[in-house]
């Protein structure tokens, strides 16, 4: 009963969220039944095969953590989050997913429960007589100590290696006006000398007047759809960012008329300092149901019960954002999910990833809080420092080692702004090199142990 009460206060706010993109209540419903089956799978097939590997072995416990983990990333859910990514605030532990990913972490995560859970198991059926337990128990508390004392050791080693170059630093300024989309998009470039600061330019300006030493600023995705080709609104972001002799990076919907049908990008735009348009990114991995409706989805009695505003095209080209201080990665919300995306920006030289995402949406839930530890631990397997600027909540400035920057973190459905200094200097990353090499390695033990036991049974 306490894991089905966690169950449904985990996955709560996914019903909130699709009730704001459906027109049907049922319709939603049934969207968070899906996301909640494909996160509740593998841990039904693996309680299916667990009972076969129950012995209280160290080989045993492999087995269960290698099936465990190919089950999880094979069958991954929307967000493609698992347990690993609840650590995603302790440094010292995640510094092994620089290693091969979060496969190996969770892989961790699985081995040290089974063995904490076989070690409690053998004290409680020997509390009368400790003298007895088997050899079984002690090989398990050596592997537990040994994965124990590695991952810390590892993550020590890590998180003190000393190679910050001061020459490489970046300060950076981020805005969250928590703009919705019920509002005109000439509410980002509003611009009173006077009163509260409320649109994008108004709290660029404050901050441009507490910080005078600002490399780049960045504004989040947008909460209401804002055309790149009004004139207006494209002219005066130039004219300020001239003014202010700051390189911007912005987002807004780029639609053009091909054969007679309207073809729409979500689109990330870079200004240098004098206002002109250096470059521009197209998203490359829209958001299912909410921004593109994928072929398989593309039935009438489907569409008809979704908001959907805009069905948009898939971005083609990975681009990189140049300035003085930083080679950027540009990627818009769900673009930051994708290991290859920024593989590919790292391989034109990029070596700043900045995120532009908006979860109003989301509302106050703490979903945002899972997209961002997504995007901590890919800023630790690749090594890469992270900016995310987001319109309403959770955005942070994320260092190349996984630590969110003090005060960074922004709070939900809230007006913020803040200044933060990133240091570019490149590190080492194994999977950065060589990719997700264990979960291969989960899958052929995987595969190996289910052979050799049905051998056994036969």
């Amino acid at each position: 009963m306490a894991a089905l009460a966690y169950l449904v206060y985990l996955w709560s706010p996914f019903y909130v969220s699709t009730t704001a993109i459906t027109t049907s209540d049922s319709f939603a419903a049934l969207l968070t039944f899906i996301f909640l089956f494909l996160y509740v799978l593998p841990f039904v097939l693996f309680g299916v095969i667990y009972p076969w590997f129950r012995n209280n072995t160290i080989a045993n416990r492999i087995y269960l953590s290698s099936l465990l983990t190919t089950f999880t990333v094979l069958i991954s859910n929307l967000f493609t989050h698992n347990l690993a990514f609840h650590l995603y605030d302790n440094p010292l532990v995640i510094q092994i997913v620089d290693i091969s990913g979060v496969s190996l972490l969770f892989w961790v995560i699985v081995f040290v429960n089974l063995s904490l859970s076989h070690a409690i198991h053998n004290m409680w059926i020997y509390k009368n007589r400790l003298k007895l337990l088997p050899k079984q128990f002690y090989f398990g508390l050596m592997g537990l100590m040994t994965a124990g004392i590695a991952v810390l050791g590892y993550g020590y080693y890590q998180l003190n290696i000393n190679n910050i170059n001061q020459q490489d630093n970046i300060s950076v300024a981020s805005v969250q006006a928590n703009l919705g989309s019920r509002l005109s998009p000439l509410a980002i470039v509003r611009d009173s000398k006077q009163g509260q600061a409320l649109s994008y330019i108004e709290m660029t300006r404050e901050l441009m007047q507490e910080h005078k030493l600002i490399d780049l600023i960045v504004w989040p995705e947008n909460g209401m759809p804002v055309d790149c080709n009004n004139t207006y609104i494209k002219n005066k972001i130039s004219l300020f960012v001239k003014e202010i002799k700051t390189p911007l990076i912005y987002q807004c919907n780029e639609c053009k008329v091909s054969d007679g049908s309207s073809q729409c990008y979500n689109q990330s735009r870079f200004l240098d300092p004098d206002g002109e348009l250096v470059n521009q990114y197209n998203k490359h991995n829209l958001f299912p149901l909410v921004e593109h409706i994928p072929k398989k989805f593309s039935y009438e009695f489907i569409v008809d019960k979704l908001k959907i505003t805009e069905d948009y095209m898939v971005g083609k080209k990975v681009s990189l954002f140049e300035s003085t201080k930083a080679r950027i990665i540009p990627s818009i919300c769900f673009d930051a999910h994708s290991i290859d995306l920024i593989l590919a920006g790292i391989e034109l030289g990029g070596n700043l990833l900045v995120i532009q995402s908006n979860n109003r949406i989301f509302k106050q839930s703490f979903i945002g809080l899972f997209d961002l530890s997504i995007n901590v631990m890919n800023s630790v397997s690749l090594r890469m420092p992270t900016v995310k600027v987001n319109n309403s909540g959770y955005g942070a400035f994320i260092s190349e080692s996984g630590m969110v920057l003090d005060g960074s973190i922004t709070p939900v459905y809230q007006k913020t702004s803040s200044t933060h200094v990133l240091n570019l200097n490149s590190r080492y990353s194994v999977f950065r090199s060589i990719g997700d090499w264990f979960i291969y390695l989960s899958g052929i033990i995987s595969i190996c142990g289910f052979i050799y036991k049905n051998k056994l049974k036969a």
